[in-house]
């Protein structure tokens, strides 16, 4: 047996089912929300709307302070299209039986028209409607209703049809007082002539508009935003459906009734709207085809006066609150409790949702989409039906201490969300992402102005940075046995830490470690533990070690130095970096032992690469030039002792191009007096070679074209482009893993400071290289090495060595 699921709509619907097959239907009854213009709105064989309540109910002694006004149902009509924006209207006119049925039909048609242009604030659609088809006693109603409600002296009398002296003075000073209020404010002045034709119905409808404003806590041109929540079923907003549906005795005829001759305002949820068939065309209502007043299609539930107002939740979350993790760059973790919003921090939260009031760590990444300081946030609404717009604001805290971007990977800088924001209810939940910028706090406030009052949610964003620095200076290498100063900066008050700094991952537990509980701590790397010290090594082993420092806030979330660096193959060191102390390693040979220091080396003259031996004339020219006889003497090869000239260099012949020959190499004698090790030497020995590579690309010009060969083309001699020589040979320094990382030595050893100041003298010169291809072959050359420095830090502002990138 199938089943079948049909609304009552679908009485007509052929099933193409077989013959003999049973069938079970589910029938749904559908539902339409309807307010009603009932309560003698509208006078006998008039189409104008009253204000309030029609003569019958005016005067005549009667209570009639529970019926709804007009007014009040146009309130009630706002309200509800702005509490249910998804629900669509639709106007149905309605008479008594007590004229002809045709006639009776354009009449419920008229009177349907005339609330949807009050609804709809249509001013001049009305005037022209109330002009075609009133009556007296409309006058004298509206003179009556700005007399009760405005306080202008223009009381008509007893509300009836005769046409007196009585309603000419009454409209003469509705007029006089029209001006003197509503002039002011940009209307049209009337004239005073206690005649009423087309101004003056304009200025009823302007009263009436005015008294419906402040039922609505609004102005006039404010009703604009509720009359723009209203959503109508079809273009043509209305129908009549004439006497066909008396609510008041339906089988009498020629009857007066205050209660048929109504409109009523009905809503339709999503999906359970008509067809309206019923009405082909303007004028024509199919009484039989009506599927709303057909009570096995239509269930009518009656709207009250005003909507029942909507709870709504507005929050905004960090969904990385919880997150398991507790350390991590970036994380946010839930460390304190706010409830409140008063910055009045209770003690470590449970578990479960909190106030989600986020410490989050600041991490310079570059400034790239791989940056993981992103602190994912959650703007949410409910229900998100509701209309208008949520707004994301600072309420607290400096605005340069984050950066609010649409989405994790970032992008450019011309995608950040500028604050104040807005964003649709409708368009909720939104998750957004906040880069920490610099450490403090910030409050992030949400707000939306809902029905029942304004609604907002706060939260409370601690951007902090572990950051260590000796001497008042961010470095990138530490200095052995000198104190270093770690601080958390931003954190806030009444947190307790816990401290890591030998790196072995277990907290407060060294000498160096125990009792310290502030987001402050000093401490040392010398030769041995000490309560101020932590022990570093002096072993050759521990020539490339760092030190992975952390802190542990209360609630659990670890913060740790930014310190990276990237190891061949990708892989990643975070920690600091400190130098080590000198004569440590293998020691030189002694000094002035050519024949052993070359040993090292497998020297010959084919290492790395030939060269052109010097002739004697062009030794006799040096010799003369140095002021000695001891360089070049024999075969060209690298020269070492304490006599010879120079701390360390190669000597190129005059030339370019392949002219470019080089006499030699000498290296010392200052790296035999600065108590530096073998390991030291190899990495001058390496930083010569680079130089002699270069000269022979120049030489050959192998690779054709190449960069050095450019330079010498562009200066024509050795020193032109010296610094872009010398900053690659201290850069392959840098990368070469077996040289320890002592640096504040002699110039000879300090290739920090040396690449530094090489490097951005760099950028010097190629800002003052004319030719194209030459300057594009050198920012390449200074760019490869921007890409490949091991040191972030390296890379931004606030160290002791920085570079920029070239551009």
């Amino acid at each position: 047996m199938a089943t079948t699921d049909i609304t009552r709509h679908d009485h007509d619907k052929v099933f193409d089912k077989p013959t003999d097959a049973s069938h079970k239907f589910k029938v749904t009854d559908k539902r339409v929300h309807v307010l009603e213009m009932a309560d003698a709105h509208f006078n006998h064989d008039s189409a104008t709307l009253m204000p309030d309540h029609a003569a019958e109910h005016l005067g005549d002694g009667s209570p009639h302070g529970d019926k709804l006004t007009a007014l009040a149902v146009l309130k009630a009509a706002y309200l509800h299209a702005r509490a249910n924006p998804s629900w669509k209207l639709h106007v149905v006119g309605h008479t008594d039986t007590s004229g002809p049925a045709d006639y009776n039909m354009t009449l419920s048609k008229q009177r349907a028209d005339n609330v949807v242009s009050m609804l709809l604030g249509e001013r001049e659609k009305w005037i022209q409607q109330a002009i075609a088809k009133h009556k007296t006693e409309d006058i004298k109603q509206y003179l009556k209703f700005a007399a009760d409600n405005k306080k202008f002296p223009c009381d008509p009398g007893p509300i009836d049809n005769v046409d007196n002296q009585a309603l000419h003075d009454a409209t003469r000073e509705f007029q006089k007082s029209y001006n003197v209020e509503f002039g002011p404010q940009g209307d049209a002045k009337i004239g005073e002539d206690g005649a009423v034709g087309h101004d003056t119905w304009g200025a009823f409808f302007d009263v009436a508009m005015d008294i419906l404003a402040k039922m609505m806590s609004t102005n006039r041109p404010g009703l604009g935003s509720f009359r723009s929540s209203i959503t109508f079923l079809r273009p043509r907003k209305c129908d009549g459906c004439g006497e066909n549906f008396p609510i008041d005795e339906p089988r009498r005829d020629s009857f007066k009734s205050v209660t048929n001759r109504r409109v009523e305002l009905m809503f339709f949820e999503p999906g359970e709207e008509p067809t309206v068939d019923c009405h082909p065309s303007a004028g024509v209502c199919l009484k039989d085809k009506c599927e709303i007043n057909n009570k096995k299609f239509y269930r009518i539930i009656p709207l009250p006066a005003a909507p029942t107002p909507v709870v709504v939740v507005l929050t905004i979350t960090s969904p990385g609150i919880d997150d398991a993790r507790r350390a991590s760059h970036g994380a946010a973790v839930a460390v304190n409790d706010d409830t409140d919003n008063g910055g009045n921090y209770g003690p470590n939260p449970g578990g479960g949702h909190r106030e989600l009031e986020p410490i989050f760590d600041l991490d310079h990444f570059e400034d790239t989409p791989a940056e993981d300081d992103l602190l994912p946030i959650k703007i949410d609404i409910k229900p998100n039906t509701v209309s208008g717009n949520v707004e994301l604001k600072l309420s607290a805290g400096n605005a340069d201490r984050i950066r609010i971007w649409p989405k994790k990977t970032k992008g450019k800088k011309t995608d950040v969300i500028a604050l104040p924001a807005k964003f649709p209810a409708n368009t909720l939940p939104k998750e957004l992402f906040v880069e920490g910028l610099k450490p403090g706090q910030v409050t992030l406030e949400v707000s939306f102005a809902a029905p029942a009052g304004p609604v907002t949610d706060k939260l409370v964003v601690n951007v902090v940075e572990l950051v260590e620095t000796q001497g008042g200076t961010r470095k990138i290498l530490y200095d052995y046995n000198s104190a270093i100063q770690f601080k958390v900066n931003g954190a806030p008050a009444n947190y307790a830490f816990e401290w890591d700094l030998d790196g072995d991952g277990v907290f407060n537990t060294a000498t160096a470690e125990a009792g310290k509980t502030t987001d402050t701590v000093t401490v040392k790397y010398g030769p041995a533990a000490a309560g101020d010290t932590v022990q570093l090594d002096q072993t050759l082993a521990n020539i490339r070690k760092t030190f992975p420092v952390k802190a542990k806030m209360t609630g659990g979330l670890v913060l740790q130095v930014k310190g990276r660096t990237i190891a061949t193959g990708g892989a990643e060191t975070f920690g600091i970096r400190v130098a080590l102390n000198t004569n440590q390693g293998t020691a030189l040979p002694a000094a002035g032992s050519n024949a052993a220091i070359q040993a090292l080396f497998a020297w010959s003259d084919n290492f790395p690469v030939a060269f052109s031996a010097a002739t004697a004339a062009e030794v006799a020219a040096h010799q003369a030039a140095d002021g000695t006889t001891n360089a070049f003497t024999g075969a060209n090869r690298i020269q070492f002792g304490s006599t010879v000239t120079g701390a360390n260099a190669i000597t190129p012949r005059p030339g370019t191009g392949n002219g470019r020959r080089v006499y030699g190499v000498v290296i010392g004698p200052g790296i035999f007096t600065s108590g530096q090790v073998r390991s030291d030497l190899v990495a001058t020995v390496n930083h010569e070679i680079k130089h002699l590579q270069q000269h022979v690309s120049v030489r050959d010009n192998a690779p054709a074209n190449n960069v050095w060969r450019l330079l010498d083309n562009n200066f024509g001699g050795a020193n032109g482009y010296g610094d872009l020589r010398e900053a690659e040979g201290h850069f392959s320094e840098l990368l070469d893993t077996n040289v320890s990382w002592r640096h504040q030595l002699p110039a000879v050893q300090s290739d920090l400071s040396l690449f530094t100041g090489r490097y951005n003298a760099s950028l010097g010169v190629i800002g003052g290289i004319a030719n194209a291809a030459t300057k594009v072959a050198a920012r390449t050359l200074m760019q490869g090495m921007y890409r490949d420095i091991p040191w972030f830090e390296m890379k931004r502002p606030g160290y002791d060595q920085s570079v920029r990138a070239p551009i």
